[in-house]
C-alpha cells in the first residue's frame, strides 16, 4: 500500500514575491496581469517555461505547491428492514454460506 501523500494530487502555483511585480519581465508582467500568482499548467499552455524559470531563480516568483487529498471516504451500506429480529434470524439461518456472507456486510437497522 502506498501512503497517502503519494496518493495525493499535486498542483505548482507560481507566485510572486513581495513587491516584486515592477521588476518583473514584460511577458512574465502580462501573464501576471490582473493576479499575483497563477498555475503552473498555465505557463506550459503559453508557452513561457523558460521565462517564468528564470524570474524563480532570480527570486521574483516562488513555486507554491498545493497538495489535494485524493483518500475516499468509506462508506457503510445500510438497509432497514421492516421484519422483527426473529424473523431476520429465521431468514439469515435459511441462507446459504456465500449469501450470508454478503448479507453480513450490511448494517441492519431496526
Amino acid at each position: 500500500m502506498l501512503p497517502s501523500a503519494m496518493k495525493a494530487k499535486y498542483e505548482k502555483v507560481l507566485k510572486v514575491t513581495g513587491d516584486k511585480k515592477n521588476l518583473l519581465d514584460p511577458e512574465v508582467q502580462r501573464f501576471l496581469a490582473n493576479h499575483d500568482s497563477i498555475s503552473w499548467k498555465d505557463v506550459i499552455n503559453g508557452g513561457e517555461t523558460v521565462r517564468f524559470q528564470k524570474e524563480v531563480q532570480k527570486g521574483n516568483v516562488e513555486v507554491i505547491y498545493q497538495v489535494k487529498n485524493r483518500m475516499n471516504k468509506k462508506k457503510v451500506k445500510m438497509v432497514e428492514t421492516i421484519l422483527s429480529v426473529q424473523e431476520m434470524k429465521d431468514m439469515m439461518s435459511s441462507l446459504s454460506a456465500n449469501d450470508k456472507k454478503t448479507a453480513g456486510s450490511y448494517t441492519v437497522l431496526h
